[in-house]
């Protein structure tokens, strides 16, 4: 249970007891509770963040000494298009993956020079069982959806060429570029593609 901070630790020194060092750390851990914020408690927003932001911090924040001791490393916390833009229908995940998005770019920053890469990955529409329920089948949005084998398979191929950010998959980057040259106009488009 990646909300869990015990369960972090332990399962960080038992793989380091038995292995070594981790030196590479993927955060995937995500809940999508799928409500707008009229429909989204505190307590949704709570249980939302400690998956989806605080778990990647607590899991890196576990196994950064190990990387910095063998000075080698690699740590991808898998946010999100709705962690650069929010969703009105997804609010407590849009929040949690925004916030994770801030702490990888500040992990980033902070490990200049060291031997340890950080890479944040935006995924846009991956068919899995979090997304599927979602997502209507034989929609615009189903469409344009890639598998997880071709999600790992773009995030491998990012970290060969050491990048900081990976968008995936070819639509994203657009989507975000669409969205911060005119923000009201593509939240209507994004009301219209739905699910």
């Amino acid at each position: 249970d990646a909300s869990d901070p015990t369960h972090v630790t332990d399962v960080v020194a038992q793989i380091e007891h038995r292995w070594g060092a981790v030196t590479l750390l993927i955060n995937n851990a995500g809940a999508n509770f799928g409500h707008g914020p009229s429909d989204t408690t505190i307590e949704n927003y709570q249980r939302s963040f400690e998956i989806n932001c605080l778990a990647a911090i607590r899991t890196a924040s576990a196994v950064l000494p190990g990387m910095t001791k063998a000075n080698a490393g690699a740590i991808v916390n898998i946010s999100s298009i709705y962690g650069k833009w929010a969703s009105g229908r997804s609010a407590s995940y849009s929040v949690g993956k925004h916030a994770q998005a801030g702490y990888t770019d500040a992990l980033r920053q902070s490990l200049v020079g060291a031997n340890i890469h950080v890479m944040g990955v935006y995924p846009g529409f991956i068919q899995t069982d979090m997304t599927l329920p979602i997502v209507d089948a034989g929609s615009l949005k189903s469409r344009l959806g890639r598998t997880p084998d071709q999600m790992a398979g773009a995030i491998f191929e990012a970290l060969k060429r050491k990048k900081a950010e990976l968008y995936f998959p070819w639509y994203v980057p657009w989507a975000l570029r669409l969205h911060r040259w005119m923000p009201a106009w593509s939240d209507k488009m994004a009301n219209w593609i739905k699910r």
